[in-house]
């Protein structure tokens, strides 16, 4: 006899060769034949003959442990060919006895009520594709029944994912149910699962419902939808048709500007083509725009508001934002509206700004608008000019300026009819600031020439006539001190006084001058190449502002009014020394040419250039008055005379002279 461990110890020691149907035992303590433990398993899972007492499930573990077996091995003896079982996904058994009460639930359930499949493999412990292969077991056993039955009971899936399993029976009896109710409601009816047997789920309700509606069951005719709480509502067509044609006479008689192609749509979902209902439906009484149908009568009326106010203050505002169009076809619907105002008997003219469409302008008003921006513009250029400030156009200024004179118009729309013309608006401010700038220098100009340079050209020429080279060579040198730093500088203060010297142009002539004076050394050898050099930085700076000299007709004429501009100043001078030079400077230019510029110290020395111009008897007079101014004794009457006498000389009246 063999001990147990003496049989553990055999089958380890000389296992069963590969091919027969031999097996240690889970336990080591002997050997199994297959073949016979493979009956064993279908009188267990109750597949063979006489099998009895079979539970409806039982565990692969289970077999095994009767067995003696490995799990693995059992899993190998299960009849994979046969049917009338099912291996669930926990490796448990569903047994014949198990797969027949499963099949008959199955069956007797769908007969009631649409199966959920997630509910039902998940109470009976099967995967989906095991639920699939018992469905299709259900339905093979009924193909030996007629086929009034087969069309009857036979299961089919439904949803995207087979979610249902229902059978054909159940389905007729609710389509049959659900169409009743619906060719009863005359208005929208909301359709529930829980009324009906089965209490099917809502999607399948309402797919049976959309059914029945798109294949007219039984007369059924309307639309399903869900409602913002989800249910399901049916409305019959009658229904639709008498608010779509509600909503269709209010877009005819003008209550409603527009409706959206979603709102008819919305209203009769039957609606294919926008374009062709529209004509059929509205004619005349509406326009279609790429995704709305606006109404006739609406624009019409909104035509008339519109050239109302427009009429009545210049602007308006087409307000449609309610409308809640699309930017295409609101840029249709508002160019509907102008070109129903503009073909008006008498339709004004009207204008509108790219940014904002909503809003239209009467060019008249337009064009007041523009004026008040180009005085504005013209103010700024003004103000800044008059000010010195920096010359740079101020964009804000205009923007605020302007809109203090329409405060009743939308900041934003100022802007954007002022945008229009930005560009515009720089060029305008530059070419004020350009007007002033000529302007000054046309000024400065003309004044330059008849205060500074008839002057100097004078002087140049009363100077170069003197016989005395002496003499000249102090007077150049006089005449560039009261150049420099009188007849220039105080010329140049009065021009800036009057707010004439302004521009970059002119600042830098003058600027380029004011260094070209500075720059001349006042101890030059030769006097006579200080003043040239003082004129040729006169003469440059003279070119630089276009001014032409003075030709030598003009300098005579301009020297007979200077002379007779120092006799009228001699008339309210008391001072005897100056008043002597004023003769003497008279008496030069009566007899030379030019004017000689001079102080009183050279008096003397240019009364001897007379000598040869004058009779002995009023030299001896001149000679004479000048002692009295040395000494200052001169008379109440010499001084008169001194008067009368340059007077004579230059054409002016002044009582009695020698």
């Amino acid at each position: 006899m063999f001990s147990a461990d003496d049989v553990r110890r055999l089958c380890t020691t000389f296992p069963p060769a590969a091919g027969t149907p031999l097996r240690v035992v889970r336990s080591n303590s002997g050997l199994a034949n297959l073949n016979c433990a493979q009956l064993r398993v279908s009188e267990l899972i109750g597949l063979a003959l006489g099998s009895s007492d079979v539970p409806h499930k039982i565990k692969v573990s289970e077999i095994a442990e009767k067995l003696d077996l490995q799990g693995g091995v059992v899993e190998q003896l299960l009849p994979w060919d046969e049917s009338g079982w099912l291996l669930a996904e926990d490796k448990t058994i569903i047994t014949r006895t198990g797969y027949q009460a499963l099949c008959k639930a199955l069956f007797s359930q769908a007969d009631e009520e649409p199966i959920v499949i997630t509910s039902f493999t998940k109470n009976n412990g099967i995967s989906k594709n095991t639920f699939r292969k018992l469905v299709e077991d259900v339905n093979a056993s009924l193909s030996s029944n007629n086929a009034e039955v087969v069309q009857d009971y036979a299961l089919g899936f439904w949803g995207r994912h087979d979610e249902l399993v229902y059978n054909k029976r159940y389905r007729r009896w609710l389509e049959e149910e659900v169409a009743t109710i619906l060719k009863a409601a005359e208005r929208p009816k909301i359709i529930i699962g829980s009324t009906f047997q089965g209490d099917p789920p809502g999607d399948f309700l309402e797919y049976i419902a959309n059914s029945l509606c798109e294949t007219g069951f039984d007369g059924v005719d309307g639309h399903i939808s869900r409602n913002c709480d989800g249910e399901i509502e049916f409305f019959p067509y009658s229904y639709i048709v008498a608010r779509r044609d509600a909503l269709l006479q209010d877009l005819r008689d003008g209550k409603i500007p527009l409706l959206h192609h979603t709102d008819l749509t919305g209203a009769d979902p039957r609606i294919a083509d926008i374009g062709r209902f529209a004509n059929e439906q509205l004619g005349v009484n509406a326009i279609t725009l790429k995704n709305s149908v606006a109404s006739t009568a609406y624009i019409g009326h909104l035509a008339r508001v519109t050239k109302s106010d427009l009429e009545r203050r210049g602007w308006a505002h087409v307000n449609i934002s309610d409308a809640k169009l699309d930017a295409e076809d609101t840029s249709i619907f508002l160019s509907l509206v102008r070109r129903r105002i503009e073909d008006m008997h008498d339709g004004p003219r009207i204008e509108q700004i790219p940014s904002r469409s909503d809003y239209l302008f009467l060019v008249d008003w337009v064009e007041e608008f523009h004026k008040s921006m180009d005085d504005e513009i013209y103010r700024l250029a003004q103000e800044l000019w008059k000010k010195s400030c920096d010359l740079k156009f101020q964009w804000p200024h205009v923007h605020k300026a302007v809109g203090k004179k329409y405060l009743d118009l939308d900041t934003e729309i100022v802007r954007g009819i002022l945008e229009q013309r930005k560009a515009g608006a720089e060029a305008a401010f530059s070419r004020h600031i350009q007007r002033f700038q000529d302007d000054a220098l046309l000024k400065f100009s003309h004044a330059w020439k008849e205060k500074v340079l008839v002057r100097l050209q004078l002087y140049r020429i009363g100077v170069q006539n003197l016989g005395d080279i002496r003499l000249q060579e102090e007077l150049y040198s006089t005449l560039f001190d009261h150049t420099t730093k009188t007849l220039v500088p105080e010329f140049l203060q009065k021009c800036r006084n009057k707010d004439l010297i302004k521009g970059s142009p002119l600042e830098r002539g003058i600027e380029k001058l004011q260094q070209a004076l500075a720059g001349i050394k006042a101890g030059m050898e030769e006097l006579k190449d200080q003043f040239a050099s003082t004129m040729e930085a006169i003469d440059a700076f003279t070119k630089t502002i276009r001014v032409e000299a003075w030709t030598d007709v003009e300098l005579e004429q301009r020297k007979a009014v200077q002379l007779r501009e120092m006799a009228n100043n001699m008339k309210k001078d008391e001072d005897g020394p100056r008043l002597f030079l004023a003769l003497v400077l008279v008496m030069q230019a009566a007899h030379r040419p030019g004017i000689v510029y001079s102080t009183g110290k050279y008096a003397p020395r240019l009364l001897k250039q007379l000598t040869d111009v004058m009779d002995t008897e009023k030299y001896a007079w001149m000679q004479k008055m000048k002692e009295a101014a040395k000494l200052g004794t001169m008379t109440p009457d010499e001084k008169t005379e001194i008067r009368a006498q340059a007077a004579l000389r230059v054409g002016v009246s002044y009582g009695s002279s020698r």
